[in-house]
């Protein structure tokens, strides 16, 4: 991790994202608490996040059977350390296919989504959960409290979250198919 104080990245931690022991893309965030006409987050136009999971190179099965999966590298640091596990940030709102390949690569078949608690994070939850899930790989997801993600919420709301995670039911289909049939 470093810092930047000229430039296009100035008044930013630099937290270079590798995967698979190669460097794919770095995220520059402000330290500025009112930033204005800048985004909070900068990557390089020639980022190669879609291919990335920040932290993914130090996930092990050793240490615990879930998989955290979050938005942002600081709410993966957060969440590693106050509840401890593995977790790894998908650097975007949605998982892509790349991503989703490299979660079924890492061995883990218990996911929990610990995604932000806006509108956006509760439907990319849900779409990736039903993704995940026809990948063979129980997945679960967690809810924080409305408007909080998980670098904002404290370590007893996480943990109440991950404790009440909702396990994701196969999905079949057959809500389009029989009107009505939700438990199944």
């Amino acid at each position: 991790i470093g810092h930047c104080l000229f430039g296009r990245y100035s008044c930013r931690i630099i937290v270079p994202v590798y995967t698979n022991w190669e460097i794919k893309t770095f995220v520059a965030r402000t330290w500025l608490p009112n930033a204005i006409n800048t985004s909070k987050v900068l990557m390089p136009s020639n980022s190669l996040a879609s291919e990335a999971l920040f932290g993914y190179d130090i996930i092990t099965c050793e240490i615990s059977d879930y998989l955290f999966i979050v938005e942002g590298v600081f709410d993966a640091m957060h969440v590693m350390e106050s509840v401890g596990g593995n977790c790894v940030a998908t650097l975007g709102a949605h998982l892509t296919d790349a991503q989703r390949r490299l979660v079924q690569q890492s061995g883990f078949s218990n996911i929990i989504l610990l995604r932000d608690n806006d509108q956006t994070g509760r439907e990319a939850a849900i779409k990736e959960a039903r993704e995940l899930k026809a990948m063979m790989l129980n997945v679960s997801i967690a809810t924080l409290p409305e408007g909080k993600d998980p670098g904002d919420a404290t370590p007893s709301e996480l943990a109440e979250a991950i404790n009440n995670a909702v396990e994701v039911k196969e999905d079949y289909g057959t809500e389009s198919i029989i009107g009505g049939i939700r438990d199944y």
